[in-house]
């Protein structure tokens, strides 16, 4: 994960997670789910209750909050306080740990023990079970009200993410390489998650647990392999720039060749205190067809830069699927791999209502106006995520990917896919990933050339100039030998494998470099990279971890 920001509201009230409260009474037994830090109180019928014992520091007059965890097998509660009912509570519904916290009393409080009781009383009529979902406890005095209620403290945490992990169990997706991105207090480009069905279900075999559905790249048309994980090159998480490079070739038997390639890397650059971008370069190299998907939260999209054209038949209607315009959308075309656990197909034939420009330009964008489907946010707020793709493509299609149907999953996102093809193809998929609340703070993106010895290169190397708002402008640069100097937009010089480069006033103001030496007016002496073998590390759960490594060569730690 790259990220950056601070919640500046997290530490605040007294906070006690329910995992740690002794329980005095339970009539149906209860779970701990430590990723969530949930216990799930297992009821199967109403009329069950569970009590916890929690300690007070003082005496005082507090606002009561809890923190559920919201499903649809979760029932209605009363809630009691010493034997007082403060609330009665619905914890039906989809956010899961996501949820927001719920007052429930607000009351005085004596310093000491006390209990809090949750009685099972029935159910909504679309839940499927009684249980119960709780996280934390938490009390507001006078003081931490205060900081709750100010509306100048934010929570500017925003990330994005990369999975390269295992992809080869039952539960697992082919996704290798698959980002996400969170800012906001949203999820802006969320995973489809846990399908509908479970089981060899065409749905979740086609479709969720394919390639295609997650925000990377497919190649010829294919599921990806099982994998046990692709390998990290580059990590670094600086003040300004953060960076993951991440090669996963054996996800594609294409790419798993001597000279193929499935590489991703990705920077996010720091514009503010609450504000980054990222740039993704993604190299694909190997196979005769390369899709690029991405798909936005829930929201309608507008498109910059493209000729869209409806796949509709003459009463205007919407028709097939990206398959085709005569493959029905949900039903796999016969010639598409086989049924079941060994599919290895497309998927193209799960997304719908499909828009094409069969000729694009070398510069278009996608914007999506996010909607709080779960409803995390307390209010209301104007969110989008900007996705600007640079290069060459055959076609670009925008269409309706459909989430699995339960309770709180929209019914459609919207789908980007670039395409390209050629034989033993090659491909850098250039994005800038914007995302902004209210108005954008970029002004203008573009590729800008890069030269060695002022001629054009061919070399495995790509520049992105982003202009702002504010006046500054960032060069993002990413290449594959860092040991050639290269000229950048005419402007500055290069070596390495990533460098930002950001001036002001037509001055540089700042010089980044990961893995080299130069970037315009900041030239590094020490090596670029220390290099060595990891002889041992810490191998148990623990606070303190540490590699033993053995370097090849001496070099200054410092």
């Amino acid at each position: 994960v790259l990220r950056d920001g601070k919640n500046f509201k997290q530490y605040f009230g007294i906070q006690m997670p329910f995992s740690d409260l002794a329980i005095t009474k339970d009539t149906a037994g209860s779970r701990y789910y430590a990723n969530s830090g949930t216990i799930q109180f297992e009821a199967g019928e109403s009329g069950h209750e569970i009590s916890f014992k929690f300690n007070v520091p003082k005496t005082d007059v507090f606002e009561i909050n809890i923190k559920p965890f919201r499903a649809t097998s979760y029932g209605i509660y009363d809630i009691y306080i010493d034997d007082i009912k403060v609330k009665t509570l619905d914890f039906y519904g989809g956010s899961g740990a996501s949820s927001n916290p719920e007052i429930i009393a607000t009351m005085e409080l004596t310093e000491g023990e006390h209990i809090i009781t949750f009685k099972g009383i029935g159910k909504n009529e679309n839940a499927t079970n009684y249980k119960m979902g709780i996280i934390h406890l938490i009390l507001f005095d006078e003081e931490s009200l205060e900081v709750k209620n100010d509306l100048t403290l934010k929570d500017t945490q925003r990330d994005v993410w990369m999975y390269y992990g295992l992809t080869d169990t039952s539960h697992a997706h082919r996704d290798a390489l698959n980002i996400g991105v969170h800012a906001y207090g949203l999820d802006l480009a969320p995973d489809l998650g846990y399908p509908e069905e479970t089981g060899e279900q065409p749905n979740r075999m086609e479709w969720v647990s394919n390639t295609v559905s997650h925000n990377t790249v497919v190649v010829d048309k294919s599921k990806q392999n099982s994998i046990k994980g692709g390998t990290p090159l580059h990590f670094d998480d600086s003040e300004i720039v953060d960076v993951i490079d991440v090669d996963a070739k054996n996800a594609y038997d294409a790419t798993n060749t001597e000279n193929g390639m499935y590489r991703r890397t990705v920077a996010m650059i720091k514009v503010s205190d609450e504000i980054s971008y990222a740039v993704d370069f993604f190299r694909v190299k190997g196979g005769n067809d390369h899709h690029y998907s991405f798909h936005g939260a829930e929201g309608p999209v507008t498109t910059e830069g493209l000729n869209l054209v409806p796949q509709v038949d003459e009463n205007g209607n919407f028709v097939g699927s990206y398959a085709g315009k005569d493959v029905t959308y949900g039903v796999r075309p016969s010639n598409d791999s086989v049924p079941g656990w060994n599919y290895k197909g497309s998927g193209f034939h799960w997304l719908k209502n499909v828009e094409r420009d069969d000729n694009p330009g070398n510069k278009f964008s996608i914007d999506w106006d996010i909607v709080d489907s779960r409803k995390v946010l307390t209010e209301e707020a104007d969110i989008h995520l900007r996705l600007t793709m640079l290069g060459e493509f055959d076609d670009v299609a925008i269409m309706d990917g459909v989430p699995p149907k339960v309770v709180g999953n929209p019914a459609s996102l919207k789908y980007m896919i670039a395409h390209r093809s050629g034989t033993d193809l090659s491909s850098i998929f250039t994005a800038v990933i914007e995302p902004y609340k209210d108005e954008r703070y970029i002004e203008s993106i573009d590729e800008v050339p890069v030269t060695v010895n002022g001629e054009v290169t061919t070399d495995d190397v790509k520049a992105v100039k982003v202009v702002l708002k504010d006046g500054r402008t960032d060069y993002i640069v990413s290449a594959l030998n860092n040991e050639k100097v290269y000229t950048i937009d005419g402007k500055f010089q290069f070596k390495g494998f990533l460098g930002v480069y950001i001036e002001k006033d037509g001055k540089q103001v700042y010089g980044y470099v990961n893995d080299g030496t130069i970037i315009g007016d900041y030239i590094f002496e020490k090596p670029a990279a220390a290099k060595g073998i990891v002889k041992d590390f810490t191998k148990d759960l623990n606070i303190s971890n540490k590699l033993v490594v053995e370097f090849s060569s001496e070099f200054d730690v410092e």
